[in-house]
């Protein structure tokens, strides 16, 4: 669990593939929280804003430089809820 909360890149440790390091678990939390604003909302200005934050803003630090760098991980965690809510299985 410490290699998963490290800092450090995903090359310097054991771990590799799917959500391996911090970076890649941020990125995918920031965008459920963004395809789950979406969905509840139904307002496309939602996606709109997001994507105007995570990519668009030219400082971002934190957990939102890390949903910049991992912008795959971020695209799969907007999706998940949004085709939830598209397909009925949330409300």
């Amino acid at each position: 669990m410490s290699d998963l909360l490290s800092t450090v890149s995903e090359s310097e440790t054991a771990r590799d593939g799917f959500l391996s390091s911090r970076a890649e678990l941020h990125a995918v939390a920031i965008g459920f929280l963004g395809g789950l604003l979406l969905a509840v909302t139904g307002r496309i200005e939602v996606a709109v804003l997001f994507g105007g934050v995570v990519f668009g803003a030219r400082k971002v630090r934190g957990h939102l430089l890390d949903a910049r760098r991992e912008a795959a991980y971020t695209a799969l965690g907007f999706v998940l809820p949004l085709l939830a809510y598209l397909w009925g299985i949330a409300p």
